[in-house]
C-alpha cells in the first residue's frame, strides 16, 4: 500500500455516506451521534439528512419535479392576474362607452346627474 492511500484524508460527507450504507434503520441524529462517538466529528442530523436525501436520485428527481411545478403554478398565477387586470380594464372602457351613450340620450351630463340622483333616493 502506498503512503499517499494510507494517509487519504476522508470527507465528512464520505463518512456520513458510509455510515447511512452500513446503518440504514438507524436516524440522522443517531448517525451524527455515532460519528462523533466513533469519530470525534461533530456533524449535524440536519447535515446528515442532506447527504442521505442527495444519495437516493429518486428523492432528487422529486425535489426538482416540486420546483417545476411550483414555477408553473406561479406562472399561472401571474398569467391569471394579468388576465384579470386586463379585463377589468376592458370592463372599465365599457363602462365608460356606456356612460358616455346614456348621457348622449338623456342629453347632457348634468341630465345624467340628475337622474343618477334620483335613483340613489330611491333606492338607497
Amino acid at each position: 500500500m502506498s503512503a499517499s492511500v494510507a494517509t487519504k484524508k476522508v470527507s465528512k460527507s464520505g463518512l456520513i455516506r458510509e455510515y447511512l450504507t452500513n446503518s440504514k434503520d438507524k436516524s440522522p441524529s443517531k448517525i451524527a451521534e455515532m460519528l462523533e462517538k466513533e469519530k470525534g466529528i461533530k456533524v449535524t442530523p440536519t447535515y446528515v439528512s442532506v447527504i442521505k436525501s442527495k444519495m437516493n436520485p429518486k428523492s432528487a428527481s422529486k425535489t426538482k419535479a416540486k420546483i417545476k411545478t411550483k414555477v408553473k403554478t406561479r406562472s399561472k398565477t401571474k398569467a391569471k392576474a394579468n388576465r384579470s387586470r386586463k379585463a377589468k380594464a376592458e370592463n372599465s372602457l365599457d363602462l365608460l362607452i356606456s356612460a358616455k351613450n346614456f348621457i348622449e340620450k338623456v342629453g347632457s351630463a348634468d341630465n345624467a346627474k340628475k337622474l343618477i340622483d334620483v335613483l340613489n333616493k330611491h333606492f338607497s
